[in-house]
């Protein structure tokens, strides 16, 4: 037998995938993995025609939604296509593929495990997939059964909401073993028993939170507040800034990043791709590149980064820019630095 297995858009070696195939060649067959290289944010509408002849059975995993359609396979077995991008969220693996590890020699340069010790989230945050395709907080696996290298990246989506997180905590730093929560941490269920137990561990990078809502800024300040008490070293922590160009004036946005700035706290501005159509392109491209690379966020002005940084692309837009940012600045109406959004 021959598997083709598809990775559409995974920016990290893809769990499912590498479950089957461990399950796949335990029983013999030839399995083939390919990267389609799409990203979160496609970009024309060109589309990419896979050839399946020969290969007895195709799976294929999608991450974002906007990619489903992008490719097609041509020949070949059935194919079955899964992830949070699909169009059957849901679908979950056999529990025979499910139980099988991860075969990462799919992806020789990778030096991390890969895992979820729980699924599902008890937000229902409009832009995530999460509760649909997994519904509420539950456990997944043990990370006994995950960890395979020196360091692990956990998947959870809201690992704090599960009851048993504080016990698993204490597991993992008696473990020793490097770890990141990759996908983030509420903020909003921090205190101080949890914010102790994160302290910790053995952690790599910044502990992520997200600060995706203005509705919620005192609840972020609380939260940041309490762990800022167990780990009071500056620009240890990192928050998503999420913008919907669509629902959102780039004035919210704007004051996030400076809040959390004033907080020598990190930001990662994550835009929902209608951004490529929004009037407000340019500014957002231009602020989430000074946003994200901390170096620069640390060091410099907004104003000063595209005078230095981004007069390349011409002076033109960089006065465009400047101006779009100045006005939403004006529209702030308040001082990130004290808090206040009115």
């Amino acid at each position: 037998m021959r598997v083709l297995l598809l990775d559409v858009d995974s920016k990290i070696p893809n769990i499912a995938l590498g479950r089957l195939s461990t399950f796949y060649k335990g029983r013999g067959a030839e399995v083939e993995y390919r990267h389609l290289g799409f990203s979160a944010y496609p970009r024309g509408s060109k589309a990419v025609r896979v050839l399946g002849a020969g290969f007895d059975r195709v799976f294929a995993s999608v991450t974002f939604a906007k990619n489903r359609d992008r490719f097609a396979v041509l020949g070949g077995g059935p194919l079955m296509v899964g992830g949070v991008g699909s169009a059957k969220p849901r679908r979950r693996l056999p529990v025979e593929v499910d139980a099988c590890e991860v075969d990462y020699s799919l992806w020789p340069d990778n030096d991390a495990s890969y895992g979820f010790m729980t699924r599902g989230c008890v937000r229902k945050c409009p832009f995530c997939m999460v509760p649909k395709a997994e519904g509420g907080i539950r456990f997944e696996r043990d990370p006994d059964d995950i960890i395979r290298h020196d360091k692990v990246l956990f998947l959870d989506n809201n690992f704090l909401a599960w009851d048993g997180h504080l016990e698993m905590l204490g597991r993992l730093t008696d473990r020793g073993t490097a770890c990141d929560f990759n996908q983030g941490l509420d903020i909003r269920l921090v205190n101080e028993e949890n914010a102790a137990a994160l302290a910790r561990l053995n952690y790599i990078n910044e502990y992520v939170f997200a600060f995706d809502d203005l509705r919620l800024e005192r609840q972020v300040a609380r939260g940041l507040a309490t762990f800022r008490r167990h780990v009071p070293r500056k620009w240890a922590t990192k928050f998503f800034v999420y913008h919907d160009a669509e629902t959102m004036d780039p004035a919210e946005t704007i004051y996030r990043v400076f809040w959390l700035k004033a907080r020598e706290a990190l930001p990662y501005v994550m835009r929902n791709s209608n951004y490529l159509t929004s009037p407000d392109r340019e500014l957002l491209v231009d602020f989430t590149a000074w946003a994200n690379q901390p170096h620069h966020f640390k060091n410099q002005s907004f104003s000063k980064y595209m005078v230095r940084t981004r007069y390349y692309m011409n002076l033109k837009r960089v006065k465009r820019v400047l101006d779009a940012y100045r006005a939403a600045r004006s529209r702030m109406g308040a001082d990130p630095e004290k808090g206040g959004w009115k």
